[in-house]
């Protein structure tokens, strides 16, 4: 369903009475925020229970940084639940829309470069973190810095761990089992790895793993100080670009979104992130630091 979420809660429950939700706990931003609390009010008013439950590693309500890192490893650890054998809609009527369906209603269009475009849903996250951390990944530690080599080479599993296709519990059970593996002379000798492939592997998931814990510390970071989001970390800076001219604003910012500063690198990955949907973390970093630093546009207007 696409719309404002209590509106299809009210559809739904008028339909087919709503006897508890039950969602995973989603960590974002404060417009995330403010809709899981007007879920909660809605429920509360109809007498439905909400449950919410942590897939992530980021604590809520927030326990303070200290031991944060123990806490994270701890909740990592922990076994995950088997998923249902299967699910059956109260209304058979109408089943679940077609992801053609959802992308013409949000007006998307078709994708330029639709074979790197990825596709949702669980079984497609599954997917992609074997392939993965069986075959794509062995050069991560040294590649996923690359705005070339690392479209195969990362795991490319962030848009699953930001809708909730996959946990970072279970992009980190997958990991640890292959470091074990790795560890483990006869599994070796079947794959065919010699000393060189095993510490390629073992450096590289290594280094996975602890992007896992970055994953979560930094959206810890919102939840430890939420006016990050809208404030500058120093408050003196937050007058640093008053006075600008609009139309020079404006013009920047259009440049940049559509790859067209002049900046060569800049340009490239901008308009490769707009074609896919998908850039890498450091070319990421690079654009919003560009936007910040070189074009003096406000952080917060992009």
């Amino acid at each position: 369903r696409v719309g404002e979420i209590t509106d299809i809660l009210g559809e739904l429950h008028a339909r087919v009475p709503i006897t508890a939700l039950l969602a995973h706990e989603e960590t974002g931003n404060a417009v995330t925020y403010a809709r899981d609390i007007r879920v909660a009010r809605w429920c509360r008013k109809r007498g439905i229970p909400f449950r919410e439950f942590r897939q992530h590693g980021v604590l809520r309500p927030n326990p303070g940084r200290d031991g944060w890192a123990a806490r994270w490893e701890a909740h990592m650890e922990r076994p995950r639940l088997a998923p249902p054998d299967a699910l059956v809609a109260p209304d058979e009527s109408r089943g679940p829309r077609g992801s053609h369906e959802v992308v013409a209603e949000l007006g998307l269009g078709p994708a330029t470069r639709a074979a790197l475009r990825q596709n949702g849903g669980a079984r497609e996250a599954g997917a992609l973190l074997t392939s993965f951390l069986l075959a794509r990944g062995r050069e991560y530690r040294q590649t996923r810095g690359s705005p070339v080599l690392a479209w195969e080479s990362c795991s490319r599993l962030s848009p699953h761990l930001a809708w909730g296709t996959m946990s970072v519990r279970r992009a980190y059970h997958g990991a640890t089992r292959r470091l074990a593996q790795l560890g483990e002379p006869a599994r070796i000798a079947t794959e065919g790895l010699g000393a060189e492939d095993v510490a390629l592997w073992r450096g590289s998931v290594k280094s996975f793993l602890s992007r896992l814990s970055w994953h979560c510390h930094f959206i810890q970071k919102l939840e430890d100080e939420p006016a990050i989001e809208s404030m500058c970390m120093a408050r003196s800076c937050e007058t640093l670009r008053d006075g600008l001219d609009a139309d020079v604003v404006a013009a920047r910012l259009a440049a940049w979104q559509h790859g067209r500063t002049g900046y060569p690198m800049v340009d490239a990955c901008m308009r490769a992130l707009v074609a896919t949907g998908w850039i890498n973390f450091r070319m990421r970093a690079m654009l919003v630091s560009f936007a910040s630093h070189h074009l003096w546009l406000d952080w917060r207007s992009f």
